[in-house]
């Protein structure tokens, strides 16, 4: 847990990275974290289509399948939203 009262130490001020590469250095953690779960969120927001396309072009004649791929849909879509806010709190 990371104690928000700590001293965290001079920054670097002499540049933007240089500040940025100090912040990373600082919490080492939640950096790893905070860009894993961005990595997620971003393929899940590409499979998004994908799962709708699968629906849709098995959809004719099998409403089983519609079903299956919209729930899988449904259920990457709530997993999503959560990681989303997940990562944001990151």
């Amino acid at each position: 847990m990371i104690d928000g009262y700590e001293d965290p130490g001079t920054p670097d001020r002499r540049g933007g990275a240089r500040f940025l590469w100090w912040l990373v250095t600082r919490q080492p953690g939640r950096c790893a974290a905070g860009a894993m779960f961005g990595s997620v969120w971003m393929v899940l927001l590409a499979a998004t289509p994908y799962l709708m396309s699968r629906a849709i072009d098995e959809g004719p004649g099998d409403m089983g399948a519609v079903a299956a791929w919209s729930g899988a849909l449904l259920a990457v879509g709530v997993f999503n939203a959560w990681l989303g806010t997940v990562r944001h709190r990151t």
